[in-house]
């Protein structure tokens, strides 16, 4: 067997080197090229998102677009349909400069409320409006986006003025706790310093100048000059009747004009109170259980006279008194009242007498006219002494009764004068126009008829008109505002079941009090002490403080107050000593406290002077904010609500005026 050496073994293997060089070579050609695929491919993604990414801030900077545009110019916004603020519109960026092959269209409308279409928008305080913009490449991408805005209500503030006159100002010690907004001025009083100065503990923006800016707190701040604001008007406020009309079918039940006419007066001659029937008897006052009703006062009558009628509705003070009975308006002003009283023994039970009534009944039954000027002043000195507004069942029945706590007395029995025993206030109770549910019917069989239901009424729209003034008390359950023509007036406490602040949401409880006039604190014989004469037959003795009838002298409103003209005390003139319990230190009248926001055309020295009036102490409420009362005035401002990206192609299959009327009918 031949044999064969390891050099010719060498020899024939000396082409694998080569091989072996070619594989690694096309190995790593394969990686550069892999790697540079795999760069230019990041590199198109890289681009594709970052072009991505530029189309949906250019969506969004769309939306800011509008928003400033309807900001900078609210009349822009079209009652229906929708308005094109730009169309296919060139694209730049932060420098100004155009990005190649984007275009820009943006559209504005209004959008409905939560119960259908435009008119219920403000239902729930919100105006409501859209913006799209939609943003296209030259490629084909497209990314459209809508921006759902809140109009800004006037209740967003605690304190608001148009126009402020000069001799007023914040005194050291005030406070105003929350946002503070002055369409002119703020003047506070100067040399306030440490805790004496002026709290602010909301933002604070004034238009105009600020006086004694070293005397105030400002803990948010202020903004100086600021923005200002369209101020509405009394034709703004009449078109508020529309709502109140569309909440019956009938008319009338929340469309009110007042007996004696719709001159702005202090005396009004029709009331409003709020009142709560636990129609289900759970121990609750649940959110359809909250009601109203409504006094009207005769607009004839032998005696009282009509005059007389309007200071029986809201128990002012009034000058009626008999011939020879030493009584004048400022020694004994409820001396011959038809709205104070107190309950006496007839026919072994307790009835509630006015001091007319008593006066009367004592000189029939053949007493001197000093004798009984003795006895009515004797029992207004009386510790179950009382006051009541007018109709006020109180006024009819027996004391501690049913008939006192649940039953409202009919027009039949309550407009003629001729109860036994007799009762002289002349008005009636006015009778719901609509059908009441059957639950309260069987709940209060004596008086449904006058219980005009708030929420309990699925068409109601949460506004209550009057054509002229009225006078409004009592405990809400419900969301509502009052539109008055004329002047409110605060004739009682007006309080919510639930606590200010603490429910801001659909089912929570606010009121909205809007004036075309005024809204004043009234001057009557509920809310304010009055002096009763101290007498002995044959001689008068000096005057003695009777004290406040509603057995507190601090007044509570909640409720958020938008006076075109003012806010304040009717009358606080006539100096007063200062009363014990819940009296501030320097108000006869103690505090009066506002929850909720003033928002008033112009301030004045509001509701005290030395130790006359009441001293105030108010409360913001912060549902004013997010939850404002029905139809509440805005100020022209839109707020961001929500944001919504949307399916280019769902949106490329209708036409834009189609989306908007989706989007009004709502």
């Amino acid at each position: 067997m031949p044999t064969v050496s390891l050099s010719s073994r060498l020899r024939d293997e000396r082409g694998i080197a080569l091989i072996m060089t070619l594989l690694l070579a096309f190995l790593v050609a394969a990686l550069a090229i892999g790697a540079i695929m795999m760069s230019g491919n990041l590199s198109l993604v890289s681009r594709y998102h970052s072009r991505e990414v530029a189309l949906q801030e250019s969506a969004d900077a769309g939306l800011e677009i509008g928003r400033d545009s309807l900001n900078r110019n609210p009349g822009m916004l079209p009652a229906s349909g929708d308005t094109v603020i730009t169309l296919n519109a060139a694209v730049r960026d932060a420098q100004g400069n155009v990005i190649p092959g984007f275009t820009r269209s943006v559209y504005m409308g209004r959008s409905g409320g939560r119960t259908g279409g435009l008119g219920s928008a403000g239902q729930y305080g919100l105006n409501l409006a859209s913006i799209v913009s939609v943003i296209s490449d030259t490629r084909g991408a497209v990314a459209a986006r809508r921006l759902l805005m809140t109009q800004e209500s006037w209740s967003k503030f605690a304190v608001a003025v148009n126009t402020w006159p000069g001799g007023v100002m914040y005194g050291c010690f005030e406070q105003v706790q929350g946002p503070f907004f002055s369409n002119t001025n703020l003047i506070l009083q100067g040399g306030c310093s440490g805790a004496g100065k002026v709290l602010f503990s909301g933002k604070v923006s004034v238009v105009g100048t600020i006086t004694n800016p070293g005397s105030g707190n400002f803990q948010q701040g202020f903004i100086n000059p600021g923005p200002s604001m369209p101020w509405p008007t009394s034709a703004a406020f009449g078109t508020m009747q529309t709502f109140a009309q569309q909440s019956d079918a009938v008319g009338g039940d929340y469309d009110l004009t007042p007996s004696m006419g719709t001159a702005r007066v202090r005396d009004p001659s029709m009331r409003i109170e709020f009142v709560t029937v636990d129609v289900n008897g759970n121990g609750i006052i649940d959110w359809d259980e909250g009601f109203m009703r409504v006094w009207q006062a005769r607009t004839t009558g032998l005696a009282p006279l009509p005059a007389n009628n309007r200071a029986y509705v809201s128990a002012r003070r009034v000058g009626f008194n008999p011939a020879g009975a030493g009584f004048t308006l400022a020694n004994d002003p409820n001396a011959y009242s038809e709205n104070c009283g107190l309950p006496v023994g007839l026919a072994g039970n307790l009835h509630f007498r006015s001091t007319r009534a008593i006066y009367d009944s004592v000189r029939a039954a053949g007493a001197s006219v000093a004798l009984a000027s003795q006895i009515v002043r004797d029992s207004l000195r009386s510790p179950t002494k009382r006051c009541y507004l007018g109709g006020d069942p109180a006024l009819f029945g027996g004391v501690g009764t049913v008939a006192i706590d649940t039953l409202t007395p009919d027009s039949a029995a309550t407009d003629p004068a001729v109860l036994t025993p007799r009762v002289y206030g002349a008005g009636w109770w006015k009778s719901k126009r609509t059908a009441q549910s059957a639950a309260v019917i069987a709940k209060r069989p004596g008086d449904w008829q006058r219980l005009i239901p708030l929420t309990r009424n699925p068409n109601f729209k949460g506004v209550i008109y009057v054509n002229g003034s009225v006078a409004v008390s009592g405990r809400l359950r419900g969301r509502v505002s009052i539109v008055s023509q004329g002047t409110i007036m605060l004739a009682d406490d007006l309080t919510y079941v639930t606590t200010p602040g603490t429910q801001c949401n659909d089912q929570g409880d606010i009121l909205g009090l809007l004036s075309a006039d005024s809204v004043l604190i009234e001057d009557n014989s509920i809310q304010r002490p009055f002096r009763s004469t101290v007498a002995t037959i044959g001689g008068a003795q000096p005057w003695v403080v009777s004290g406040d009838l509603d057995s507190k002298s601090s007044e509570n409103y909640h409720a958020f107050i938008f006076a075109l003209k003012d806010w304040g005390g009717e009358n606080w003139t006539p100096a007063e000593p200062l009363l014990a319990g819940e009296a501030s230190p320097s108000a006869s009248g103690g505090f009066v406290k506002v929850s909720g926001g003033l928002i008033q055309g112009f301030v004045r020295i509001a509701t005290y002077g030395g130790s006359a009036g009441w001293q105030e102490s108010h409360t913001y409420d912060v549902c004013g904010a997010s939850a404002p009362p029905p139809y509440f005035p805005t100020t022209g401002r839109y707020n961001k609500n929500r944001y919504y990206e949307l399916d280019p192609v769902w949106l490329n299959t209708m036409p834009m005026d189609t989306l908007f009327a989706r989007l009004q009918s709502q």
